[in-house]
């Protein structure tokens, strides 16, 4: 099977969706999954962020879920791939895509495309 190519550009000016995970052996898996379900990656870049900058990235979990320090750890432990993805009404398909924010309720979690 020939891997996806990948456009690699500047960000658009279209309704996109953010998503950001760290690299690692499933990177080209999880990307290749994103495009099979129909998304269309618009961006791509490999980052890290330090503490600060993922204490801000994950700011809407604190205090609301007990694992947040240690997402904040995990998401400044390495580097991370940061991917524009633009889609039909992309906030809501993509957080359906890939399901719940809880890392609870995540753990048993498996992506499907709808």
């Amino acid at each position: 099977m020939e891997k996806p190519k990948i456009p690699i550009s500047g960000t658009s000016i279209h309704i996109v969706q953010l998503c950001v995970f760290l690299l690692g052996g499933v990177a080209s898996d999880i990307i290749g999954k994103i495009i099979e379900c129909g998304f269309e990656i618009t961006a791509l870049l490999m980052c890290t962020l330090d503490k600060a900058n993922s204490e801000e990235f994950l700011e809407i979990y604190k205090g609301v879920v007990q694992e947040y320090p240690m997402m904040v750890t995990e998401l400044s432990s390495g580097p991370c791939i940061a991917l524009e993805i633009r889609a039909k009404d992309p906030v809501k398909t993509f957080r359906e895509f890939v399901g719940p924010a809880d890392p609870v309720s995540h753990r048993n979690w498996h992506v499907t495309c709808s």
